[in-house]
């Protein structure tokens, strides 16, 4: 499967990466995180929604928090978090064949980094993943409200992502 980024590019375009002094002063608190998914498939397609706009959610939910947006590369070179988003999200479909005019499925979400470790046991260096937040949530919901409700939640996955990442510093 293939990753797909959300650009900062993108993101200024859409003029949500705008400083204000405020999140200026908050964002030197918090390291640049990459968000990233995977492609978009047709079930996920036929439910009205999309990796791209799952994803710009979850960045503007950081940037709103003064979260600065950071690069594949940066993630790459451990300069930035990474916030990992998987849906699986699926039409309902009656035995006949028709369209109930729901979805269901799950989405998942990871905050974390990447190192380089000695592992205790042996001693040796080992590249590791530092899992900071993994949550999720899974539900039933029509094709009309399921953009707008998978959106908000993203939202709050992010914030209480940010708050368990605060709390994990010694």
């Amino acid at each position: 499967m293939r990753i797909r980024p959300i650009a900062a590019a993108a993101m200024v375009a859409g003029g949500l990466l705008a400083a204000a002094p405020a999140l200026a002063q908050k964002a030197a608190a918090y390291p640049p995180v990459y968000v990233l998914g995977e492609e978009d498939d047709a079930d996920l397609l036929s439910c009205g929604t999309s990796y791209g706009q799952v994803l710009r959610a979850a960045s503007n939910a950081f940037t709103a928090a003064g979260v600065p947006i950071g690069t594949e590369q940066m993630a790459l070179d451990q300069q930035a978090l990474t916030f990992y988003i998987n849906l699986n999200i699926a039409p309902i479909v009656f035995d006949d064949g028709e369209d109930a005019g729901s979805c269901y499925g799950a989405v998942n979400v990871r905050l974390s980094s990447y190192a380089f470790l000695t592992e205790p046991v042996t001693g040796t260096s080992r590249f590791a993943t530092l899992a900071f937040c993994m949550d999720g949530f899974s539900f039933t919901l029509t094709r009309s409200s399921l953009r707008r409700s998978v959106d908000q939640q993203v939202t709050e996955k992010v914030q209480a992502c940010l708050a368990e990442w605060n709390g994990s510093a010694a």
